[in-house]
């Protein structure tokens, strides 16, 4: 196998295992007791989850390229079930935005590709059947609130 195939490989590798995470397809065996879900408005919450994405850039640094991603990928695995639910899904978009090697290689997949169906589309009043009622004015498009 060619170097850019390995590379290839690894970088397709690493995706699959964000895009697990993200769409919590993983399995978790944890290992504390509070599993309060995270808050990304807490102080405390939103610098616990900026401490392990630079925990993870600094893996990631540490090799280097994608072997470097790999490492901070499996670290990223390994915490899961360790940190409180949502700070380590949370702190992988920290990762995959703040990391130069990760902006280069990965792609942060949307909601709705990652977990389809927990997003419902919005109502559209122009699919509405003719029988409904009007919108309030502030769902109106143009038109100003009475």
């Amino acid at each position: 196998m060619g170097e850019n195939e390995e590379r290839d490989r690894t970088i397709a590798s690493v995706q699959e295992q964000v895009d697990r995470i993200l769409a919590g397809d993983m399995e978790v065996e944890w290992r504390i007791e509070d599993r309060e879900p995270f808050a990304a408005f807490l102080p405390d919450d939103q610098r616990a989850a900026s401490d392990l994405a630079a925990r993870w850039v600094s893996i990631a640094g540490e090799s280097g390229g994608v072997e470097g991603l790999a490492a901070a990928a499996d670290a990223m695995s390994e915490s899961l079930g360790s940190y409180r639910p949502g700070l380590v899904e949370h702190s992988v978009k920290l990762f995959l935005t703040h990391c130069s090697e990760a902006r280069e290689h990965l792609v942060m997949r949307s909601l709705e590709e990652r977990q389809p169906g927990l997003v419902a589309p919005s109502f559209r009043w122009a699919e509405a059947p003719a029988s409904s009622p009007p919108p309030p004015a502030t769902e109106r498009r143009g038109e100003a609130p009475r």
